[in-house]
């Protein structure tokens, strides 16, 4: 049958229809429960699910009932063939059987899934069973009309009365297959009412339906049904659930075929998106172009954030690094929605334009949604969509059906834009939208995650701030398109010039207001402060008769000005972004000034202002914050300081700093406000010191105070709270540094929480010597410093001093090995430019320096190094080991130099290939070539190697070519999947990522499931095969370590969590294997895995305190087990309560302490989780758990509208609420 099948010609059979496709079915299904049991019933099944998977990707309107929104593969079900979901809501369970004998144990099992199907909680009045069948037998027509009339009559007694003898005679056949208490006529008449029978063969399929059921393409319906068949049966094995806009994407970006879009009202959207967002323009100047060409992708990663609300834009958002995310593969890499959190100038907006731009021709129908908008609408998100942006682009888009099949892609902008209760009202409406439309991707933008004020709990994604590379990149495409005769180069240098404007370019807006100053006025030095940036980006839109074309405005320059600040502040006072025209006229006209229609039409004209259906805003929310201050300091100084007192959240806590920047005597206002009481976080303090550190013009007495208490607050917290403290510093009071300051640093205090930056920012070359002496006393154990990190350019600044600082240590008779290797990546970090070639010359002739030293100086020096540096090389590859299991010192030196070496090739194929040297050393150098060589030259050399016969090399060399894209290697390592040992299969598991084309996974997985029983394996497969299915593994070397990357899971992603789920129910219960195991079923959403995993725990805070363990190795293995079953929980609906928390933050040691207390202030924690931080403030005596107690308390105590303040035994106490912030109530009115 199945020769005859494939071999036959027949139409449909194109490029997709081969021996392959076919043979990728028979490897991968499967049977399941009462599933197909021969490869022909399994190519029919597959060819009925082709059917409605094309049906699926059609974006044709039909009836909601006809309209299919998902459908499911071998689902886990009773009736488990094909899952089929519609818009309307209601589900068909189909069986689809080429044969079906009307007899026997097959057909009783047939009837018993129907029955048990039918009768399952989910099984809704609309729900319906369906059979379908290729064969066309006298039974089964009967069964058709027996059913038909069945779904015909109103109970079981009329039908009966409609049935004929031959229809009496089936049922009795039927009845005796379901269970004794549903044989009866109603049970019966409820059972077959709802069941439809099809009757369908293979050759009416693939001749009449596939014309009818395929969507139209870019290519031929039969070949496009053949490939959606392939990929039906390639799914099928994983139990896969298609969904519209994903399988429409892979079908364009993977199998080069294009859905047609057949409604004209969506093709006029898409291209009206494309024009819409095609141009970034910066109002005022001269900067515009092609999206495409000016836009650059920002980085972004996910953060786990506590909700809290920022006092500054510089106030650092991002404590925990997270994953990397990138948009341009949202929403199928990314997942499907999230917060995206960024200060001002971070370019939200933009990032949003970008995107609806890039998936104008995509999947998906993007649609940009200003949230201001919706909440003026008054409308849910669907009526809004439906009446507001149809009609305001003149278009005719069928939401409800582009929501309902899951291929809207909705893009909320500017939630912080709206008041308190607007943004409860339009989160609300989102929280109801997404409810109704599970499948809808979306994102939304909010400056400050103390904004969300409702539970939607997505995942929050930050803006990153540019660097290096990013900030080049940004100034050559903003100048190439202006034309300008300017280099990004020549910018750079600007830049440099000072590090308030440095930091100032990593943020995207003001490096565009950077680059428009530079090109309008070449000659003339850039800015170095914020506010004189703005001032400057005023002046330039204010300058209108400089412009090509010139532009006439009928308002002087100052009433502009003066217009501005007083609209500014009227829009701020209302706690909003924009202001209905009407109401900006009356609150011009108070002024006496020209007409206000004028002014309005002027301030609109050159840029700085914005119109929209009626209502004005400022072009960038800043310029609002800027205005609005300016207008405070002068004409309302007296109220700076009432205001400041309660600015705890946006938006008047930076036009209040812009206030304090520019009034005009702010020494009064500071020493005010330094002598009311602050609360425990230093909160006033940091917020004044922002303000000095960015302008405010105060007296060096001033200063010094506040710098002073600055200092206190830096040398008492180990947190980030102090860690602020230490970058203000940095900022503001540096030069010169407070003497208290310096006497720290110099003993080597605080450098990891702001020292690094002070001592940059001080460019004291005498402060950096000293510092390099303390570090570097023979006295000290050097061996954990690798790297200067934060104050490295420092030490660059004296790079020749410092390399003699080092070599004097290394020749100490003190200096131990691993110090030695400390000490060589500390001479390679050094800039060597600026390094002496007489000093590097002196050192590496030095023959009694160690080899590890000697080499790095060599390093600073020529590309290629001499020959004599081969021995030293020799001798550290064949060095004794220091421990167990360890690298010789300086290895990876070694293996740096290897490369730098005359014919490098040929002495790493050489090495690779001695068997005198340890193994393990050989892994390394085997795995290190990716690092010097391209892929593909990597891939010859190693294919190239002739090892030694031990399988462990010969492994090695298999899984380095399977790293490089080997696939006949990874084919063979698949055979040795059941006996390698767990280390390598660990490795080899991850090796998989780079092989998600094609079956390699699958078979993979195959031999795990059926081949690991050892409690080792499963659990080194387990973990890697979670990390497979979410990310793009790429591995830092054959010896473990890994980097993750975004992608989307895996298909095979559910087949996982099952056998994964099955492993841990063969473990011990309460063991620390069935915990880990049941942490990585739960990580890949296994829905049975939660609850055990919480009894795990639950067993464990008992257990662990009276746990002997034989070494510390042993305690952080079980500790880094809970901390990761911790997690999983807590992004879980069975999260631990605030108490348990609090217990294991007391029972753990410091990293299960650290955990405990983080999430402790996730996103949705409450009083009971403040009082729990409270308390271990008082009770924890470690400093640096005591610094982070103190910054979760500050971020939930914000969130939750609580002051806090020290009592006198220094324990954190509650002090009442918040401060009452201006305006709050005439936004309550």
């Amino acid at each position: 049958m199945v020769a005859r099948v494939v071999g036959r010609e027949r139409p449909g059979l194109g490029r997709h229809e081969s021996r392959e496709g076919q043979d990728r079915v028979d490897s991968l299904a499967m049977p399941e429960r009462g599933g197909p049991t021969t490869q022909s019933g399994i190519f029919y099944q597959n060819s009925i699910a082709a059917l409605y998977v094309g049906r699926l990707c059609d974006p044709r309107e039909r009836p909601r009932r006809d309209q299919v929104t998902r459908v499911r593969v071998e689902a886990p079900e009773e009736v488990d063939d094909i899952v089929v979901t519609y818009a309307d809501g209601h589900t068909d369970w189909i069986q689809a059987k080429e044969k079906l004998e009307a007899s026997g144990e097959v057909w009783e099992k047939h009837w018993q899934a129907f029955e048990r199907q039918r009768w399952t909680a989910e099984f809704s009045d609309r729900d319906g069973l369906v059979l379908v069948t290729g064969a066309v037998d006298g039974v089964y027509l009967e069964l058709r009309e027996i059913a038909g009339r069945a779904d015909g009559s109103p109970d079981a007694e009329e039908w009966r009365h409609r049935l004929n003898k031959s229809h009496v005679a089936l049922i009795e056949r039927i009845r005796p297959c379901l269970s004794p208490s549903r044989r009866d006529d109603a049970a019966l008449h409820a059972l077959l009412s709802r069941l439809r029978v099809e009757i369908s063969p293979l050759e009416q399929i693939e001749r009449d339906q596939t014309p009818l059921w395929m969507p139209a393409s870019s290519a031929d319906k039969h070949v496009l049904f053949s490939l959606l068949r392939d990929k039906a049966g390639g799914r099928a094995r994983y139990r896969k659930t298609f969904l519209a806009p994903e399988l429409r994407s892979e079908l364009k970006e993977h199998d080069g075929i294009g859905i047609v879009e057949a409604i004209e009202g969506v093709t006029s959207y898409r291209s009206t998106i494309e024009r819409q967002f095609s141009r970034i323009e910066v109002p005022g100047t001269a900067l515009s172009g092609n999206i495409a060409e000016l836009f650059l992708w920002p980085k972004l990663r996910s953060m786990d954030l506590v909700k809290r609300r920022i006092l500054f834009e510089e106030d650092d958002l991002l404590e925990e690094a997270g994953e990397d995310a990138d948009l341009r593969t949202f929403p199928e890499r990314c997942g499907s929605r999230a917060v995206i959190v960024a200060a001002a100038g971070f370019g939200k907006s933009v990032l949003l334009h970008a995107l609806a731009y890039h998936r104008a021709r995509s999947a998906w129908l993007p649609a940009h949604v200003p949230l201001v908008e919706l909440a003026e609408s008054k409308l849910p998100v669907l009526d809004f969509l439906l009446e507001h942006v149809n009609r305001r682009l003149a278009v005719d888009v069928p939401w409800l059906h582009y929501c309902e099949n899951g291929s809207a892609l909705l893009l909320f902008d500017g939630l912080d834009e709206l008041d308190q209760a607007a943004r409860t009202r339009v989160l609300d409406r989102i929280k109801e939208f997404s409810s109704r439309f599970s499948e809808v991707p979306w994102l939304l933008t909010v400056r400050d995650a103390g904004a969300l004020n409702a539970p939607l709990n997505p995942p929050i994604l930050t803006l990153e701030v540019l660097d290096q590379e990013g900030i080049s990149a940004m100034c050559e495409a903003y100048l190439k398109a202006a034309r300008s005769g300017l280099r990004g180069r020549e910018v750079g240098d600007k830049l440099a010039l000072s590090p308030e404007l440095s930091r100032l370019a990593r943020i995207p807006l003001f490096l565009t207001l950077l680059l428009s100053q530079a090109i309008q006025h070449p000659s003339d030095p850039l800015p170095r402060r914020r506010s004189d940036l703005l001032e400057g980006y005023i002046e330039t839109v204010f300058d209108t008769e400089s412009r090509r074309p010139p532009l006439s405005l009928h308002t002087t320059r100052d009433d502009l000005r003066e217009a501005a600040e007083r609209l500014a502040f009227a829009i701020l006072d209302k706690a909003t972004i924009d202001i209905p025209e009407r109401d900006a006229r009356k609150v011009l006209r108070v002024t006496g000034q020209a007409d206000p229609e004028i002014v309005v039409n002027d301030l609109v004209a050159c840029g700085l202002v914005r119109r929209s259906e009626h209502r004005l805003s400022f072009a960038f929310p800043i310029l609002q914050e800027y205005l609005a201050g300016c207008y405070l300091a002068e004409r309302h100084p007296e109220q700076v300081l009432s205001r400041f007192e309660g600015a705890i959240s946006r938006p008047w806590a930076q036009a209040l700093q812009f206030s304090l920047e520019r009034h005009s005597s702010p020494d009064e206002v500071i020493r005010e406000l330094l002598e009311r009481e602050d609360d425990a976080f230093s909160t006033m303090l940091r917020a004044v010191g922002r303000c000095i550190a960015n302008g405010a013009k105060v007296s060096s007495e001033t200063r010094k105070a506040v710098g002073d208490r600055l200092l206190v607050v830096w040398a008492s917290d180990e947190g980030k709270i102090g860690e602020q403290a230490g970058h203000l510093i940095a900022n503001g009071f540096a030069s010169p540094l407070p003497d208290q300051a310096r006497r720290n640093l110099e003993e080597g205090r605080g450098l990891q929480h702001g020292g690094a930056e002070m001592i940059v920012a001080a460019r004291d070359d005498e402060l950096t010597r000293i510092i390099l002496r303390w570090i570097l006393d023979p006295k000290r154990d050097i061996s954990h410093h690798y790297h200067l990190h934060g104050w490295q350019p420092a030490v660059d600044r004296i790079a020749s001093e410092a390399l003699g600082y080092f070599v004097t240590r290394a020749r100490s008779p003190r200096t131990r090995g691993e110090e030695a290797d400390a000490l060589a990546h500390l001479i390679r970090d050094l800039s060597p430019e600026r390094i002496a070639e007489s000093a590097r010359a002196e050192f590496v002739a030095d023959e009694g320096l160690p080899d590890p030293v000697r080499l790095a100086v060599h390093l600073l020096g020529q590309s290629t190094l001499p020959e004599s540096c081969a021995e030293m090389v020799d001798r550290i590859f064949r060095a004794p080991a220091p421990g167990e299991g360890r690298l010789p010192h300086g290895f990876f030196t070694a293996q740096d130099s290897l490369w730098r070496l005359p014919l490098p090739g040929s002495r790493w194929r050489l090495y690779v290939s001695d068997d005198s040297i340890h193994a393990d050393r050989r892994r390394w150098l085997l795995s290190g070539i990716s690092e010097f060589r391209v892929r593909e030259d990597a891939l010859r050399e190693v294919q190239s190697l002739q090892v030694d016969s031990s399988e462990q090399m010969a492994r090695a060399v298999l899984m380095m070519r399977a790293n490089l894209h080997d696939r006949g290697a990874m084919e063979q390592l698949l055979t040795q999947f059941a006996s390698m040992p767990a280390d390598d299969l660990c490795v080899c598991v991850e090796l998989l990522s780079k092989y998600r084309a094609g079956d390699v996974i699958e078979r993979g997985l195959r031999c795990l499931a059926h081949g690991r029983t050892d409690v080792d394996g499963r659990l080194s497969a387990a973990h890697a095969l979670s990390a497979v299915m979410r990310y793009e593994v790429e591995l830092s070397g054959l010896s473990g370590g890994a980097t993750l990357g975004p992608t989307s899971w895996h298909p095979a992603a559910s087949e996982v969590a099952r056998v994964i789920w099955e492993w841990s129910k063969e473990a011990e219960e309460l063991s620390l294997i069935r915990m880990r195991l049941l942490t990585a079923a739960a990580e890949m959403r296994h829905p049975a895995a939660m609850s055990p995993l919480r009894r795990e725990l639950d067993s464990w805070l008992d257990r662990l305190p009276s746990c002997t363990f034989v070494s510390e190795i042993e305690r952080f293995d079980h500790e880094n087990s809970i901390e990761a079953a911790l997690r999983v929980l807590a992004a879980s609906e069975l999260r631990l309560s605030p108490a348990k928390l609090k217990a294991w933050a007391m029972r753990g040691s410091y990293n299960l302490c650290n955990e405990a207390i983080r999430l402790l202030s996730v996103n949705d924690s409450g009083d009971e989780a403040l009082s729990c931080l409270l308390e271990l403030y008082h009770v924890i005596m470690d400093r640096y758990l005591k610094g982070l107690l103190l910054e979760r308390s500050e971020r939930l105590a914000q969130r939750l509208g609580v002051r806090i303040v020290r009592d006198d035994d220094g324990h954190l106490v509650r002090s009442g609420p918040l401060p009452h912030r201006p305006g709050a109530d005439r936004q309550a009115r």
